[in-house]
């Protein structure tokens, strides 16, 4: 049933449907990464030039981390378009 679902919607333009949920979940994405960035602002972690060393190095740490799950998530997202393309050409 769900294997008949998907060839369905292989037929109506599903490269279409791709892109659109693509170009939205990257949209997306962009609004989570200014929100963050905002909060991380209101807490001053990097506005603030003046640190003491443990301070420092919570704003690394947290910086760092907010970089690699928001590259992990936009890596993840390539993936998925690319093996969901390859999925759709192998079933045609």
């Amino acid at each position: 049933m769900f294997h008949l679902i998907i060839t369905e919607i292989a037929r109506l333009k599903l490269n279409q449907i791709l892109k659109i949920s693509f170009f939205t979940a990257s949209i997306l994405t962009v609004i989570i990464y200014i929100i963050f960035y905002e909060k991380f602002d209101f807490m001053g972690l990097l506005k603030e030039p003046n640190f003491e060393i443990l301070e420092i190095r919570h704003k690394r740490f947290a910086i760092n981390i907010f970089h690699i799950v928001f590259t992990g998530m936009f890596v993840l997202l390539v993936l998925m378009k690319h093996a969901a393309i390859r999925f759709l050409n192998k079933n045609h």
